[in-house]
């Protein structure tokens, strides 16, 4: 496999390089991951089968189910289900459905995650389109006991009460470290320390070895500098997108709002992001010739967090542009 800015093939993944020289915004291996080397962890690749449905006049209904094996860290069902309705208003409705558990050696740890997702849209103007997103994956919990092999202390790790993070202890060194469960990251909670001296750890997030930190996963309420797969994070989110196309098919622009609601057990963390995009294509295309198209495209993010539902402040984390220029020939 080859990172979309790397130079070389090798047999890694996003979720399973060295955390000292990680791809460009991979995060890699967590420090309380065992691995002795630190220098990543190879695999062999990924199988996927899939089947699909295209529609017809009488039914146009278009759908995909897909099965993923990752080596030695996860298999996945996917499903995906998209339905024209009629009407002036051009309205649909759609759905996806995930499913994946860890397998093999388990190399990121404990996977067990399903998510739910459905999306509909219908078009206010011919050239205007609103849409509206909700994904939901449910927390998973276990609890470690306060002491033998498989409590924090005999792994030499910490749960704070304030953070809800894993930690080292004192005196204990990162590449000893072995604690097998996909946990989320972003600041989302992992662990609760509770008052009998047992631990909850929380996990549930989909473990996506070739799009993570890339934001390119399929779930409908993805933008363009966060999502629940990159965030590793169980919980729930929704977006609400606008869209607009010239009728000349030349400019395409669209503007959303996400809410992201990463709260569990340990810890309430809301977050949420506005994104607008807008491409242009210079010229229409020739049916013959060289010239293949020429688009400009401006992209622009942020990304805050707060309680957003209850009135609270709002902390802005992240503002992101990209310009994009294409030539096609």
């Amino acid at each position: 496999w080859e990172c979309r800015s790397c130079s070389a093939f090798d047999k890694q993944t996003l979720l399973t390089d060295n955390p000292a020289f990680p791809y460009p915004g991979a995060p890699g291996l967590p420090n309380y991951y065992y691995n002795p080397a630190r220098a990543g962890i190879d695999n062999n690749g990924v199988f996927l089968a899939r089947v699909a449905y295209a529609g017809s006049k009488t039914m146009p209904l278009t759908a995909n189910a897909s099965f993923y094996s990752f080596s030695n860290i996860a298999s996945a069902f996917w499903l995906d289900a998209k339905m024209p309705l009629k009407g002036k208003l051009k309205p649909f409705a759609a759905l996806q459905f995930g499913s994946e558990g860890n397998t093999g050696s388990n190399l990121v740890g404990k996977i067990a995650s399903t998510v739910f997702g459905l999306q509909a849209g219908f078009n206010v103007l011919p050239s205007v389109q609103i849409v509206g997103s909700y994904d939901t994956m449910p927390w998973k919990s276990d609890t470690l006991p306060a002491a033998g092999n498989t409590s924090l202390a005999a792994l030499g790790l910490t749960c704070s009460a304030t953070s809800h993070q894993i930690g080292l202890a004192a005196g204990t060194k990162a590449n000893t470290i072995n604690l097998p469960y996909f946990l989320p990251t972003g600041g989302t909670a992992q662990c609760t320390p509770n008052a009998d001296g047992t631990t909850t750890l929380y996990y549930g997030g989909w473990a996506s070895p070739y799009t993570d930190s890339y934001a390119t996963d399929p779930l409908f309420t993805t933008t363009l500098t966060q999502g629940m797969v990159d965030r590793q994070s169980a919980g729930d989110s929704f977006k609400l997108q606008a869209t607009f196309t010239s009728d000349d098919k030349r400019l395409v622009s669209y503007v959303n709002h996400a809410w992201y609601n990463y709260g569990n057990g340990g810890f309430f963390n809301l977050t949420q992001e506005t994104n607008f995009d807008a491409m242009y294509y210079f010229s229409p295309l020739p049916k013959s010739g060289p010239y293949h198209g020429f688009t400009f495209r401006y992209r622009y993010g942020e990304r805050n967090s707060g309680p957003l539902w209850t009135g609270g402040p709002q902390t802005a984390l992240f503002k992101y542009n990209r310009f994009m220029a294409e030539y096609d020939f």
